[in-house]
């Protein structure tokens, strides 16, 4: 193998949606589930890589990426400051119960 052969696959990707594109056609469904599961990765910009891959004719590969998004809290806590929704959301989201009030 030379030099030129033995070169990094992943290199000359301009988005994370076409890392994904490519994993998923060289690996397969379960190896991308597999790769998302290890990502830290936030919502929204799982969902943008999703929305990239359906405009570019890709919905399977969209499928995992919105699977594994459903399963990604937001960036930001979505609920009202100070309800009992935004406390909650902050034990979930950062699994750290002290200092947060009942």
């Amino acid at each position: 193998m030379t030099e030129a052969e033995n070169q990094d696959d992943m290199e000359g990707f301009d988005s994370t949606a076409g890392v994904m594109a490519y994993i998923y056609s060289k690996e397969g469904a379960e190896a991308l589930r597999a790769l998302l599961a290890l990502m830290v990765a936030e919502r929204d910009l799982l969902e943008r890589d999703a929305k990239e891959l359906i405009e570019v004719g890709l919905p399977a590969v969209a499928d995992i990426v919105l699977e594994a998004a459903a399963n990604t809290p937001p960036k930001q806590n979505p609920h009202p400051e100070e309800t009992a929704n935004w406390r909650d959301w902050n034990r979930r989201h950062h699994q750290d119960f002290t200092g947060f009030r009942p």
